[in-house]
């Protein structure tokens, strides 16, 4: 019968037990390494945990015929996924008068329309990223960037298509 370690130190006489210590320990920082390299973050369950975030967007003077063709509701877009809210008011703009003073004054016929949206987001790290569609010759193409206050962003609602800015998140 083979001893468990033989005289010269050997594992059933076969491999040097020192030596099998290390490559016992050798294969154990490689499996370490590879599970912190491809395993999932605490981060990655974050991404799912948020998929819209709500903002309020200002897009300033738009003709009245585009703010009343925008409905609140589902739009189930890639950008958009819904209007929550849309008011209007009319625009306002600044005129001279004769001696050169500055007065604010309303628009004839343009309107401001704010909504509050809810947008497809995800977030990575410490940004919240926004599903841009960008229209090229070669159609659309759906890009992630980050979302921020006071950024000029292009939005499909629906059947209208806006130019404005994004003046709060998450409210």
């Amino acid at each position: 019968m083979v001893d468990l370690i033989d005289e010269n130190g050997r594992l059933f006489g076969l491999v040097n037990i020192i030596d099998l210590l290390v490559v016992l320990l050798v294969v154990a920082m490689v499996a370490a390494g590879f599970a912190l390299v491809s395993g999932s973050s605490p981060d990655s369950d974050a991404e799912d945990a948020q998929p819209t975030t709500t903002v309020v967007f200002e897009s300033q003077s738009v003709e009245p015929y585009v703010a009343a063709a925008i409905q609140n509701g589902s739009v189930g877009g890639p950008e958009v996924m819904a209007v929550r809210s849309k008011t209007v008011e009319p625009a306002t703009v600044v005129v001279p008068d004769q001696n050169g003073q500055l007065h604010v004054r309303q628009h004839p016929r343009l309107k401001d329309v704010t909504l509050t949206l809810e947008l497809n987001t995800t977030r990575k790290s410490t940004d919240m990223l926004f599903s841009d569609v960008i229209h090229s010759g070669s159609g659309p193409t759906v890009r992630k960037r980050p979302l921020r206050i006071g950024q000029q962003l292009r939005l499909d609602v629906g059947n209208v298509t806006l130019t404005g800015n994004v003046t709060s998140i998450g409210g």
